[in-house]
């Protein structure tokens, strides 16, 4: 068995007879490849780009997919854009590639491995770019392990945001800084908030707090401790998306909050489907 470059930065097996039909799958699989990315790039299609730092940190920059490089095996992009000031993905760095075309969602696994390619428009005009490993494969994305819901659709549900003690890391300082933010989405593992920039400037990765909310028919309040996951600029510009998972840092009362969550989840559900069926009273 040998091999031999094709042209594209992949590499393929000279193989016998026996492998033919796994060679003409992974031959299929390469095309359909090639013709989601080149529809995205010429859509200029916007994507998002996660590089994880830590195990529970990953830094998300927002780009938008340029065109494909055969001959070096490159896909190229903008410019990624992060919405933690200072944060920057590095290059070699292993990212997952995320992005919307005609209504289904796609990820990929690459690296950058040139960030400051220049990116040809036309013949008299460039762009600074980047330049990603062409993948192999570009998978359709999975449904999320824990259903997330959107809570928009109550009364505005308050996350008071508040740092952990400098000294005591087990309880936040009762005189020290909170944060006001409002939860736009939920589930089992964490939560979507909102916050404006005059209130919390930046949020980074890796970031913990502890976040003080109340659920509509839910007596008790929640406190769990989170970490910051993501964040992304809001559309309107004045304010940050910030993706917050639960920490397991008291695995009882995780766990009794989780449920919790859960039966919220399944009664959002069964409204949302009592709605759509007509048999609201």
């Amino acid at each position: 068995m040998s091999s031999a470059p094709t042209g594209k930065g992949r590499t393929v097996c000279e193989q016998g007879p026996e492998t033919k039909r796994d060679a003409m799958l992974h031959e299929s699989t390469h095309r359909k490849t090639d013709e989601v990315l080149v529809t995205a790039c010429a859509r200029n299609t916007p994507a998002e780009i996660h590089h994880r730092t830590t195990a529970d940190a990953v830094t998300v920059a927002r780009t938008r997919l340029m065109g494909v490089d055969e001959e070096e095996g490159q896909l190229l992009a903008e410019v990624p854009r992060c919405a933690s000031p200072g944060s920057r993905i590095p290059v070699d760095a292993p990212v997952s590639v995320h992005f919307s075309l005609d209504r289904t969602r796609y990820r990929f696994v690459s690296a950058i491995v040139d960030d400051r390619r220049r990116i040809r428009l036309n013949e008299h005009r460039t762009v600074p770019g980047i330049a990603l490993r062409l993948p192999d494969e570009v998978e359709r994305s999975q449904r999320r392990s824990a259903l997330r819901i959107l809570t928009i659709r109550y009364d505005p549900i308050l996350v008071v945001l508040a740092p952990p003690h400098p000294e005591h890391p087990e309880a936040c300082a009762v005189d020290g800084p909170a944060f006001r933010t409002w939860m736009v989405d939920l589930s089992m593992g964490g939560m979507g908030v909102l916050v404006d920039t005059h209130v919390l400037p930046t949020a980074r990765t890796g970031e913990t707090f502890y976040a003080l909310f109340r659920l509509p028919q839910e007596q008790e309040p929640f406190c769990p401790r989170v970490v910051v996951r993501h964040v992304r600029p809001a559309r309107s510009g004045d304010s940050l998306r910030v993706g917050l998972a639960f920490q397991n840092w008291r695995p009882r009362a995780l766990r009794r909050d989780q449920q919790r969550i859960a039966r919220f989840v399944a009664r959002h559900e069964r409204d949302m489907l009592r709605r759509r069926r007509g048999h609201v009273e």
